[in-house]
């Protein structure tokens, strides 16, 4: 829908062109949250639990 709202014409081509960018990018930014996600809950899971006194 960005697309179609940022492009100057109407044709399908350029609004693939702005498109494909837009979801690459966002494609990427997914997958490093995914990953980042990932991570954290590793390293909180090494932690060991202890109880306070």
């Amino acid at each position: 829908v960005l697309a179609a709202i940022i492009t100057p014409t109407f044709d399908p081509f350029n609004q693939v062109l702005v498109a494909a960018p837009l979801l690459v990018l966002y494609e990427l930014g997914v997958l490093l949250a995914r990953l980042a996600g990932r991570k954290r809950t590793r390293s909180e899971a090494i932690v060991p639990f202890s109880e306070p006194d």
